[in-house]
């Protein structure tokens, strides 16, 4: 999906950060979905960093946001929490390369947008993202089955959600 890379001083980069990939969508505020994908990181831990970069560095030349914004999570298993560690690392020392602000929310932030709406599982929350931003519906996946492992382009609309959940924040108070 193409974007208006002429108009970029407003874009928005948000990225799911997972240990084998990371989702992204790419806003023009309020709600102009202009980009979204995901992209596989899956080398062993030494690679990482190169390869992180490499693709982080295509997406910011692209895109050339303002703002980046990530969802703080926590990963448990220690070798994951340390490649996502090392990502979200390499898109910090990305951004300040090109002195692009990178702010995080917390990681409950997302779910409680959708907790009014009643949409309790990830995959109520993807169908109502996917009526927000129809151009999304068809990378919509399949209602998981408790035995087999998340369909990757969940990610797309974890990052959906954390970006939603970002353009709905409280203004921070007036000190």
């Amino acid at each position: 999906m193409p974007s208006d890379i002429s108009d970029s001083q407003n874009q928005i980069l948000v990225l799911e950060v997972r240990p084998r990939f990371t989702g992204f969508v790419v806003l023009q505020p309020p709600s102009r979905l202009l980009d979204f994908g995901t992209r596989k990181h899956s080398v062993s831990e030494d690679e990482l960093p190169a390869l992180a970069a490499k693709k982080m560095s295509a997406l910011l030349d692209l895109h050339q946001p303002s703002l980046i914004v990530v969802r703080e999570r926590k990963v448990l298993a220690a070798h994951a929490r340390s490649k996502v560690s090392t990502i979200l690392q390499v898109v910090r020392r990305e951004a300040k390369k090109r002195s692009i602000q990178v702010q995080a929310i917390p990681a409950n932030s997302a779910r409680q947008i959708f907790v009014s709406q009643q949409r309790t599982s990830k995959s109520q929350r993807a169908t109502l993202i996917a009526r927000q931003f129809p151009e999304l519906s068809w990378k919509l996946p399949p209602v998981r089955k408790k035995w087999k492992s998340e369909d990757r382009r969940m990610a797309i609309f974890d990052a959906a959600a954390t970006a939603l959940a970002f353009m709905n924040r409280s203004p921070p108070p007036n000190r």
